[in-house]
């Protein structure tokens, strides 16, 4: 487009200013062409504007009811979720007092088995020492006897002692006689 419209300075008319080429009764028909084609692009404008608006009023309503379909989808979740977990929790406490009496049963029962067992075992332990204190007395009375018989073997060994000194004294001084006997025969003492 060639024609350029202006205003003057004081005054309300317009006047279009054409290049030289082009008529000005052309002027005006292409400047009125222009405007008819920026007024039909304006309105393209302005019906796509509203259906965009219309479209995106439509996505806001539509995002309004997804979000409390969400919403309500997720207090429904959370009161199932509540209500699972208070079940869960029910019976997890079921399942430990069941848990509980079972152990307590069975820490009941190993009790007595226990205690039957140290009764047993200390009658076993009882008899095991009566039957080893015998074995020791029986032993210690094998040892008195073998001591006894010890210290009459040694009494006898020191009267054998005591009279062989005596006898070995008695020999000592027959053969201390038998040499001065010798001597004195060879002495010719008689």
């Amino acid at each position: 487009m060639n024609a350029v419209i202006r205003k003057r300075d004081s005054s309300d008319d317009f006047y279009v200013v054409v290049s030289g080429e082009i008529p000005m009764e052309e002027g005006w028909g292409e400047l009125r062409a222009d405007v008819r084609h920026i007024r039909v692009e304006t309105a393209d404008i302005k019906a796509d504007l509203r259906a965009t608006n219309v479209r995106i009023d439509d996505l806001r309503k539509e995002m309004m009811e997804g979000r409390r379909e969400t919403d309500s989808l997720i207090a429904e979740g959370r009161k199932e979720t509540a209500a699972l977990i208070a079940e869960t929790r029910e019976e997890t406490a079921a399942l430990i007092a069941e848990t509980r009496k079972e152990t307590a049963a069975l820490i009941a029962e190993a009790r007595k088995e226990t205690a039957a067992l140290f009764v047993e075992s200390r009658k076993e332990t009882a008899a095991l020492f009566a039957e080893s204190r015998k074995e020791t007395a029986s032993k210690f009375e094998r040892v008195d006897a073998v001591q006894k018989e010890l210290v009459e073997k040694i009494d006898s060994v020191r009267d054998s002692l005591s009279q062989a000194k005596i006898w070995a004294l008695v020999l000592y001084i027959g053969l201390a006689g038998a040499l001065l006997l010798v001597m004195a025969h060879g002495f010719k003492w008689l």
